[in-house]
């Protein structure tokens, strides 16, 4: 699945989802949900429990959080508009819609974001708060409740402060 982005020439954000489906090579014919702000350079990640995870009746959930809003049709961007807006969708149910959920505690934008299935918390690690201006800050939100739940920082910080970075997990 893939949501968000800009397109090449002309710098505009894309609030469109797709799926990809490997077994047709093809996009989904489906009719996907949008998110509910249009920007690119945000943090994703998928929260899908197994049989042998601490919550495994937990809902398939794709988060999004973060990003720019701002048009630039420069490559690399030489401006943003940062975003603090969270969003989720439950996978694989008849809603077919983003639930927008707590903003982050600042506008970040290219956060890296994972999921801690042991500890059921949603991680968002760093991004720049201003344009070039990486943060090494994390945050948590707690996953019993991604739509009510604030996102919190955390005691501790990334090693260097950076954006653009990914976050994967290693547990499972």
């Amino acid at each position: 699945m893939f949501t968000g982005g800009r397109f090449y020439s002309d710098g505009l954000s894309y609030a469109t989802t797709d799926a990809y489906a490997p077994s047709l090579n093809s996009t989904s014919g489906k009719i996907e949900a949008s998110i509910s702000l249009a920007r690119h350079g945000s943090g994703y990640a998928c929260y899908q429990p197994i049989s042998t995870d601490p919550f495994p009746t937990d809902t398939p959930t794709l988060f999004i959080a973060g990003g720019s809003t701002g048009t630039n049709i420069s490559q690399p961007v030489t401006a943003v508009t940062n975003s603090n807006r969270f969003e989720y969708s439950y996978l694989g149910t008849a809603s077919n819609a983003f639930v927008t959920g707590s903003n982050t505690p600042i506008a970040l934008y290219y956060p890296a974001m994972e999921v801690s299935y042991e500890k059921r918390k949603l991680y968002l690690f760093g991004g720049a708060s201003e344009f070039n201006l990486p943060v090494d800050q994390v945050y948590s939100l707690d996953l019993a409740n991604p739509g009510g739940n604030p996102w919190v920082p955390e005691s501790i910080n990334m090693p260097r402060s950076r954006f653009g970075h990914k976050a994967i997990i290693l547990s499972r």
